[in-house]
């Protein structure tokens, strides 16, 4: 599913997230893409526990040179991770098989000329407002598109970057 047209990130000018292929083609190791996933954590996890997760995203992120944001609802994550083919594709099965949470539910995953998130090896923030809109994204059948614009210009429009 294509996802909207979005502003571009003010903060680092990139071009809006464009149309989404979700299946996992081979990678290409130089070409830079962009996934949206969502998932659901296993177990009530405190803010010091998000922050330890966040602290060591953004350790391997800069050595790994991925950039990205993740949103956690206090419940479920949304999470936009962004560098090369091959580097990305191999986080997203450790992701997957990581057992802080369950679901994981690739919503996007398209090529980027440039990166909407450059300057942030792991962007966080913490919205619980957002609990329904990202519940939604895990377990409708289909994909609202308005769902997936208010999630991502969150993203976009506020992180915390705090220090890691």
């Amino acid at each position: 599913m294509p996802l909207p047209d979005l502003p571009a990130c003010d903060r680092c000018e990139s071009p809006p997230l464009a149309g989404a292929d979700a299946g996992l083609a081979q990678p290409k190791p130089h070409r830079t893409v962009r996934i949206l996933y969502v998932s659901r954590a296993a177990e009530r996890l405190t803010q010091f526990e998000v922050m330890q997760i966040v602290a060591a995203s953004r350790s391997h992120n800069w050595r790994a040179g991925l950039t990205g944001c993740l949103l956690f609802t206090g419940l479920d994550f949304a999470q936009v991770i962004e560098g090369p083919e091959a580097t990305v594709r191999a986080l997203l099965e450790r992701l997957a098989s990581d057992p802080r949470h369950t679901g994981v539910r690739v919503l996007s995953n398209a090529a980027a000329d440039r990166r909407r998130f450059a300057n942030w090896t792991m962007g966080y923030i913490l919205d619980t407002d957002l609990s329904l809109d990202v519940g939604a994204l895990l377990e409708a059948s289909t994909v609202s598109e308005d769902i997936v614009r208010r999630v991502m210009a969150r993203m976009a429009g506020d992180v915390f970057l705090g220090t890691s």
